[in-house]
């Protein structure tokens, strides 16, 4: 079951709380690339300016992972969960009120800001609230909530469009998204458990001040963050996290624009279309596990194998592509739920081996940043290339984007691998 990580009936209801908090804000983040193909006809505005709307919330969220991270390793996690959400779905129900594609850009960048406050302070509440068997288990099926919210706004969006136009999808987003964080902040502070991988570190009281650091720092807790990412051999495994970044949102952002541009279907059919993706992805997020518990149990050699899946789906595509649009949804879906893979790899489960450090948020936070440094890159970049090229040009650039991800993971792969062995 989704919500179901153990046998511990706390920890499944808090992880309920935390999938539903992640789900909530995919919504608000990712129903403007869902509506983006109605948008850019709707509003008669240009692929590079609808792609900049993107690129604001990306670049806000990369540079929020920082902060995010730090704050995450110092505060109680939930309040900066609360504090996300609730300005997440404050844009979310502006959104549809501006004037502009500028007062458009500005809105999404500063949503972009509050999306960074969930995801580095929710990882360490699962690491400290979850032993590792449940936290293993709920980073995978946080990404499962993940995918579904994905699948729910690509759903949701033509609905929306056909009934009253793409604002309504925001405003929908942004009421779901209040009341969900209402419920969290009732709810989790109350029952938090403090069992998990970092019990060495469960403060003293409960109760203790906002910003008290936690109690008996870790092993290795003294050595600066750069010596710390030095050790790992995890500066290469940066580079291949932003490729996959530019590849995973920019896949997903484009192919309904490039199926209604290519096979001549109208905005609403092409968004509905488009939710094979997220569907592929569910199955890529469980397979993806699974290989990496029997095969490899090792992230970066997981992430290499499946970002050469992405790889050869991306030739296939390039060479193929405008042949048919199911072979094309197809493809695309395949490319881009391989990479949801590496991300579950690199972003989910290579922060959990940081325990030893009393960095998971702050690791978390600078990795996931490289994630949406690339999905900035790949939203405005992508448009750029389309208007300059073609589409087809594009899907070439995904093949040489998933190469230089598998060149990345290479050269982290022995350092790594000594790090996970001491561990």
């Amino acid at each position: 079951m989704l919500f179901r990580i153990g046998k511990d009936p706390k920890a499944n209801r808090l992880f309920f709380l935390c999938a539903l908090a992640y789900f909530s804000s995919y919504l608000m983040r990712y129903d403007y690339g869902a509506a983006l193909s109605e948008i850019v006809s709707a509003e008669h505005i240009t692929k590079s300016d609808a792609g900049l709307v993107s690129t604001a919330l990306f670049i806000a969220y990369a540079v929020g992972q920082i902060v995010s991270g730090i704050l995450g390793d110092k505060i109680k996690p939930y309040r900066l969960i609360f504090f996300g959400l609730s300005l997440t779905a404050l844009i979310n129900i502006l959104m549809p009120f501006a004037p502009g594609n500028v007062a458009m850009t500005v809105l999404w960048g500063i949503n972009g800001f509050a999306q960074a406050m969930l995801w580095p302070p929710l990882v360490r509440l699962m690491a400290e609230n979850f032993d590792r068997d449940e936290y293993r288990k709920a980073v995978v099926n946080i990404s499962l909530a993940c995918a579904a919210a994905t699948i729910g706004v690509y759903l949701l969006a033509p609905l929306c469009i056909r009934i009253s136009g793409w604002r309504l999808l925001f405003f929908a987003d942004g009421s779901f998204g209040i009341l969900v964080a209402v419920f969290w902040i009732l709810y989790v502070p109350r029952h938090l458990i403090w069992k998990g991988i970092r019990k060495e570190e469960r403060p003293a009281e409960e109760a203790a001040a906002e910003t008290a650091p936690l109690n008996a720092a870790p092993k290795d807790a003294s050595l600066p963050l750069t010596r710390v990412f030095a050790v790992t051999g995890i500066f290469p495994i940066m580079a291949a996290i932003l490729m996959q970044g530019t590849i995973r949102d920019g896949v997903t952002t484009w192919t309904p624009r490039m199926l209604a541009e290519v096979f001549r279907i109208e905005n609403a059919d092409s968004i509905l279309i488009t939710v094979l993706l997220p569907i592929l992805t569910v199955i890529s997020l469980k397979v993806s596990e699974a290989v990496n518990h029997r095969f490899f149990r090792n992230e970066v050699n997981c992430a290499m194998f499946l970002f050469a899946v992405s790889f050869t789906a991306s030739v296939i595509l390039w060479l193929f592509g405008d042949v048919n649009v199911i072979l094309t949804v197809a493809l695309a879906g395949i490319a881009v739920s391989a990479i949801h893979g590496v991300n579950l790899m690199l972003i989910c489960d290579v922060p959990g081996r940081f325990g030893r450090y009393g960095r998971i948020s702050t690791v978390s936070g600078v990795l996931n940043m490289f994630t949406y440094v690339g999905s900035a890159a790949s939203t405005y970049g992508f448009a750029l290339i389309v208007e300059a090229f073609d589409w087809k040009a594009l899907m070439l650039a995904w093949v040489l984007i998933d190469g230089i991800g598998i060149l990345m993971l290479l050269l982290a792969m022995r350092r790594w691998k000594r790090f996970i062995t001491s561990d």
